[in-house]
């Protein structure tokens, strides 16, 4: 009894473990690179789009921030917000979170097929679908993905300091004002 018993233990005990041992083999067998091209897995800054990158190529967000303020006896949380500056990346990716309206022959708003939503959709595995940089508009609710680079290893160099500021790698618009 205590041999069927230890047995089938053992039995199970394979049977969870094994699976796993395969995935992490998967897992090291992938390229670091392919990991990163992702840019849905960066850090984001949610807030209203201020400038859309015409005044010196860099996009300004409006995030809002809470904060308390005393009040008499009270103290009352306020939203204040702050404008932050970055510059786009080499390869900005703009995204639309919702489909964009499709009209027919007459004018009329219609739903689109399997084939366009495909296609809108686009390669990959990103958020939303495409857009273009000129869809971008002052007003908008937006969700910006920025990469960070490493910091450079010399403090001296002030070019490298630049460098090591975060830039847009991706924008998925939200909403339209």
């Amino acid at each position: 009894m205590r041999l069927t018993i230890r047995f089938i233990a053992l039995a199970l005990a394979l049977a969870v473990l094994l699976p796993n041992l395969t995935a992490q083999e998967k897992d090291k067998e992938k390229p670091k690179s392919d990991l990163k091209d992702n840019p849905s897995k960066l850090p984001t800054i949610a807030g209203k789009l201020v400038n859309s990158g015409s005044d010196k190529g860099h996009v300004t967000i409006s995030v809002p921030y809470p904060y308390q303020e005393r009040s008499g006896r009270n103290i009352v949380t306020r939203v204040g917000h702050k404008n932050v500056d970055l510059p786009p990346a080499d390869e900005m990716i703009v995204r639309r979170k919702t489909l964009p309206v499709l009209f027919d022959d007459k004018g009329k708003p219609r739903k689109p097929t399997q084939k366009e939503m495909k296609e809108m959709k686009g390669e990959g595995n990103l958020p939303g679908y495409m857009a273009e940089a000129s869809d971008l508009k002052a007003n908008q609710l937006v969700t910006v993905y920025y990469q960070t680079k490493k910091k450079p290893a010399k403090k001296d160099d002030p070019d490298a300091l630049t460098d090591s500021k975060p830039k847009v790698r991706m924008i998925v618009i939200e909403a339209e004002p």
